[in-house]
């Protein structure tokens, strides 16, 4: 079975922000997971699960969390800017991922993106973070 986490669920990485320093709204966010998992896209040990075509799917979902305002803008040890790389590798990292390439190329892409997102009801229903 399925636990959703409010925290980190792997060893801290260089570079990698903290669970606690990028989520917004943890509950929020543990909802979303237990979506993910329910719709296959990771295990019970939060690792993604890379059948074909779900790397672009994935990278289609991030965007999407993004837009929907579940992360932090800002840190504050130190104070900076969080970026969408800064998130795309925080979501990487839990995920034991790397959709780099696929997220790069929906950043270009708008309308791929949103022609994806509107293709799947969960994802165009998430509440906002």
């Amino acid at each position: 079975p399925f636990r959703a986490l409010t925290n980190d669920v792997r060893d801290s990485s260089k570079g990698i922000l903290s669970y606690e320093a990028i989520i917004k709204t943890p509950t929020r966010f543990a909802s979303f997971e237990e979506s993910l998992f329910q719709n296959g896209y990771i295990d019970e040990n939060y690792k993604f699960v890379d059948k074909h075509g779900m790397k672009n799917e994935m990278a289609a979902i991030y965007h999407q969390l993004i837009n929907k305002g579940y992360f932090h803008q800002h840190t504050f040890q130190p104070t900076k800017q969080i970026k969408d790389v800064d998130i795309r590798k925080f979501l990487d990292h839990r995920y034991q991922a790397n959709l780099d390439k696929q997220f790069r190329t929906y950043r270009q892409n708008p309308d791929q993106l949103a022609e994806y997102i509107d293709s799947q009801y969960w994802l165009t229903n998430l509440p906002l973070g």
